[in-house]
């Protein structure tokens, strides 16, 4: 089971900035106490070819870093799979004919079916959320053989650095479980009426191969999202883990954190959070075509 897919892709949005960012995706760490390197990356849960575009700066940035710190320690979080299997169901034996009308469940499980094939059976009682990360998977492009944020963690690996996580397996089943099954189903009507966003997910990509959060933020703005779901993915993870990225760095972790790029921009942001707390965060130039 790989870590949730969503939070790197059908999230890589709602970014809220008052004031235009510098066209970075890396930026370095530094501060009071701090002296050894650090870093934060925004990354992206996608194939694409776009996603790994000039990383030659990015991978030596990483390299002079003793640890790599995603969202989640992928390999532990593999091990909890069946837990993963089990949350993605909803309670109570709920299916979509719970929530929907019956003309909105007929052109959703249409969707589900067009485009998942077999796994199709299988969504009918998933909560509506997994099933909007298996449609966002499907129109990703196969360019590479790993997600960028896996790719990160596989190389630190090789080259013998240790990866961990920020958070848990549990504690990003738990967010997710905090946007209402309604809310859910309304996004993934609102999915399906909408050609399943491919446009904007092709934006999403060429936004994020330029390095541009404004133009990200731009993307975001063109639909909506409930403030349940706006409160539990990016709010209430961004403040988690600002803080225990802070921890790190204050016991002097040479640390390369790598999180969805969407956790990034925004008042409520990694970036401004960190900034909050008291160290500087300055963008690193990151050749791309």
């Amino acid at each position: 089971m790989r870590s949730i897919p969503l939070l790197g892709g059908v999230l890589c949005a709602l970014l809220a900035t008052a004031q235009p960012l510098p066209h970075s995706l890396l930026w370095r760490i530094s501060g009071p106490g701090i002296a050894a390197p650090a870093f934060v990356l925004g990354t992206v849960h996608s194939r694409d070819a776009r996603a790994y575009q000039g990383n030659d700066s990015l991978w030596a940035a990483m390299a002079a870093c003793t640890e790599v710190v995603g969202e989640l320690d992928n390999e532990e979080a593999t091990k909890g799979g069946l837990a993963v299997l089990s949350a993605m169901q909803m309670p109570g034996g709920k299916a979509l004919a719970d929530l929907y009308r019956k003309k909105d469940l007929v052109r959703v499980r249409g969707a589900l079916k067009e485009h998942l094939g077999l796994m199709a059976l299988a969504s009918d009682r998933m909560k509506p959320f997994w099933s909007m990360a298996l449609l966002t998977e499907t129109l990703m492009r196969n360019d590479s053989a790993l997600v960028l944020d896996e790719a990160v963690q596989a190389r630190a690996r090789a080259a013998g650095q240790a990866v961990s996580g920020l958070e848990s397996m549990q504690e990003q089943l738990t967010a997710i479980d905090a946007i209402p099954l309604e809310d859910q189903a309304a996004m993934l009507l609102e999915m399906v009426r909408n050609d399943l966003h491919r446009g904007s997910i092709e934006r999403m990509m060429d936004a994020y191969a330029r390095q541009d959060l404004d133009a990200l933020q731009a993307v975001v703005r063109e639909g909506g999202m409930p403030s349940s779901m706006d409160a539990a993915l990016l709010a209430e993870r961004n403040a988690r883990m600002a803080g225990r990225m802070a921890d790190r760095l204050n016991a002097g972790c040479s640390c390369f954190f790598a999180i969805g790029a969407a956790h990034l921009p925004g008042a409520g942001g990694v970036l401004v959070s960190l900034q909050g707390l008291g160290f500087t965060l300055s963008p690193v130039a990151v050749e791309r075509p």
